[in-house]
């Protein structure tokens, strides 16, 4: 990975957030195995170039800070501190991992994290308890006992404020998670490490556009959401999780439609501030579902080596009500933010060849034009000027799209 200081950290930042970490064939780390197989694979196979600037590390760094000090200190005679393990598998593949803290005498393992308050205030501890459950096997599978995994969250955006007046607000910075790991639980937790193996072995050769697109789950997705709305009002009469309990709201309150409202992924979701470089194109599908697309320059924060601001291009895919009006209100120049997914298509060029593109699936759009521009094509006289507003997918008919003529490339 290419580290970059774009805010002129001092150099010891820089040297702490290099590293001379490169990823081995057929070796897997215990955190590694978390992530989705597209995921690990795409960041193995561009990692000589994926670039991350410095100051979008700083809680890392305050991570690896912690361990060098809690590893200083030392440990008992039955204690061990930055253990590495590793496990060599049938398959020909081998799982390591790093432990923070063993006792052998407890035959407890323990982690330290960074973490947000939110991350305590929902519970949201599952991918906590399966790395626990993998260093626990490593363990085991080294002989060595283990039946505990404890997490010291050292809460980075703690209020001692909040934490005095709100009842579910941690009461401490620093927060324990303990897990008590059962024989079943490590039995199955095998059967986790050897299924994913199989995937990634499985996709290791395949093209980038073959690769298994990520679920629900691990897009962090919310989950959609169905509004019951009445025409005329904003504000939604209730927000339910399921159209069949939307409906049954409606058949015993009242309401004159029910809005979709997407789930948003938390993790692969991306956001965008840029203008427009030609109108947008409308258009509809074969099953009369509507769609925009336009193109949006978005300038890099850094200039190159010659001192000119470079802009990136991205594809942007509006459907249904958010098309409509993106269509209606948006031209060429247009400042907008755009937030959504990136999506995956393919398609044969001229002479007939198989490519890949990406676009952006867009939830929301965002108008940041002032209320005061005026548009101008030509001798074309200004148009009506439409003030800032954020817009949504939404309306009860939804035709799903079946079809690969349906898309809108």
């Amino acid at each position: 990975m290419i580290i970059t200081n774009n805010t002129d950290l001092p150099k010891p930042f820089v040297r702490m957030a290099e590293s001379d970490y490169k990823p081995t064939p057929k070796r897997y780390s215990a955190t590694t195995l978390l992530k989705p197989v597209r995921e690990i694979l795409l960041n193995r196979r561009y990692d000589s170039v994926l670039m991350r600037d410095c100051s979008e590390m700083i809680w890392l760094l305050f991570g690896k800070a912690v361990h060098k000090i809690l590893e200083e200190y030392g440990t008992g005679e039955n204690e061990f501190t930055e253990e590495r393990l590793e496990v060599a598998m049938d398959s020909g593949y081998t799982v390591s991992g790093i432990l923070d803290f063993y006792d052998i005498d407890k035959g407890e393992v323990a982690d330290y994290k960074t973490a947000s308050v939110w991350k305590v205030i929902y519970k949201d501890f599952e991918d906590w308890k399966k790395q626990g459950l993998i260093y626990a096997w490593l363990l085991r599978k080294n002989g060595l006992p283990c039946h505990k995994a404890t997490f010291y969250a050292l809460l980075k955006d703690h209020s001692a404020q909040k934490a005095k007046h709100e009842a579910d607000y941690p009461k401490e910075p620093v927060y324990r998670v303990e897990f008590t790991i059962t024989d079943e639980e490590i039995a199955e937790i095998e059967r986790f490490i050897t299924d994913k193996l199989e995937l990634l072995r499985t996709y290791e050769d395949k093209p980038d556009d073959e690769l298994p697109l990520c679920t629900l789950e691990e897009r962090w997705n919310d989950g959609d959401k169905y509004a019951v709305m009445r025409k005329g009002v904003k504000r939604a009469l209730r927000v339910l999780d399921s159209m069949e309990a939307a409906r049954e709201y409606v058949a015993d309150k009242g309401g004159d439609y029910i809005e979709l409202r997407k789930g948003e992924d938390k993790k692969c979701k991306i956001n965008l501030i840029g203008n427009l470089t030609k109108d947008p194109e409308s258009a509809t599908t074969q099953s009369g579902v509507g769609f925009t697309r336009f193109t949006i320059a978005v300038n890099r924060l850094f200039t190159n080596s010659a001192g000119e601001r470079v802009a990136d291009y991205f594809n942007i895919v509006c459907w249904r009500e958010l098309a409509d009006r993106c269509a209606k209100y948006l031209y060429k120049g247009s400042k907008v933010g755009v937030s959504g997914m990136v999506q995956q298509r393919q398609y044969e060029d001229r002479d007939g060849n198989k490519r890949t593109a990406f676009d952006i699936v867009a939830h929301e759009v965002e108008f940041l034009t002032p209320k005061t521009s005026a548009r101008y094509q030509g001798g074309e006289a200004p148009q009506t000027v439409v003030p800032n507003v954020n817009v949504r997918s939404g309306g009860i008919e939804l035709t799903p799209i079946d079809h690969p003529e349906d898309l809108p490339f």
